[in-house]
């Protein structure tokens, strides 16, 4: 019975962005690998989601620059442009960070 218990070693895993200080044991629990693990891609995806919310974004903010710059040349030229952004706060049009669908 005592033979699968695992062993505290007296050190501590270093505390990262993922994880408070855990005890290092011998034979580690899989659990605990497990939940280090779990916490590794959890944050791996977060920033995947951050990432392509500010691309998002910067396409959006691209987009209504030359939206503007087009029909002020339209106007120039005396043609007739319908924007879709420039009737519109696009700040509006996407959500604060603290509203998306975080796990």
């Amino acid at each position: 019975m005592m033979r699968h218990r695992a062993i505290l070693t007296g050190t501590f895993h270093r505390a990262t962005h993922h994880n408070k200080p855990l005890p290092r044991m011998k034979v580690q629990p899989l659990h605990v690998s497990g939940m280090i693990h779990k916490r590794l891609r959890a944050r791996e995806r977060r920033q995947v989601q951050l990432w392509t919310l500010v691309s998002l974004k910067r396409h959006m903010e691209a987009e209504f620059k030359f939206e503007g710059m087009l029909e002020r040349e339209a106007a120039r030229f005396g043609q007739k442009f319908e924007s879709v952004f420039q009737h519109m706060d696009w700040r509006e049009c996407t959500p604060p960070l603290s509203q998306t669908a975080w796990p």
